[in-house]
């Protein structure tokens, strides 16, 4: 059983419930967020492509799919990332007055060890953030904290898009976060 914190509306600020800090890939080497306006712009830096679209999605997914969001990448460098959200788009994750939500895996299959990192002896545990929608699917993932191995983080990451979960509450809400360690070990 997972517990995750359901997602409200907006009380008019960029960083409500969960500091932004805690909503970063681990493959960011730099994320800040501000207001502008009636948008929250969340800026930042990845180390790879793939950690910053990582990123991207999953703030898109958190935002519950909100139309109105913009995706900005810049050309010349495209580790640099830049989303404007709609503040009306903003949740909360992790409201104080709300129950959790009780999410059950219906399907989680385990990553694929890497073959290389097998041979090599590596070991750790990647823990992945998750954003889960109403239907119980994983709309949005990064790697919260790494195993130390790329390659390892890479295949817990690339598992837990096909995670699917059922909730009790019959009316779960639009958008859930769960954090779940993927263990290598052998």
């Amino acid at each position: 059983m997972l517990a995750a914190g359901p997602a409200l509306a907006d009380d008019g600020r960029c960083t409500r419930g969960k500091a932004v800090g805690e909503l970063i890939d681990a493959g960011m080497v730099s994320m800040a967020s501000h207001r502008k306006g009636d948008q929250c712009r969340f800026t930042g830096v990845a180390s790879s492509v793939h950690a910053m679209l990582r990123q991207a999605m999953f703030l898109s997914a958190l935002a519950g799919n909100c139309r109105g969001i913009v995706l900005e990448v810049d050309p010349k460098q495209d580790t640099r990332l830049g989303i404007r959200v709609p503040q009306r788009c903003l949740v909360d994750p992790d409201p104080p007055d709300a129950p959790p939500v009780d999410w059950w895996p219906l399907s989680s299959p385990p990553p694929r060890y890497p073959q290389e990192a097998y041979k090599q002896g590596l070991k750790g545990t990647t823990v992945i953030l998750v954003v889960i929608n109403r239907e119980g699917r994983v709309t949005g993932r990064i790697i919260a904290a790494s195993s130390g191995h790329p390659a390892l983080d890479e295949a817990a990451i690339n598992a837990a898009s096909a995670w699917t979960f059922s909730s009790k509450r019959s009316d779960p809400p639009d958008v859930s976060l769960a954090r779940i360690p993927v263990n290598f070990e052998f």
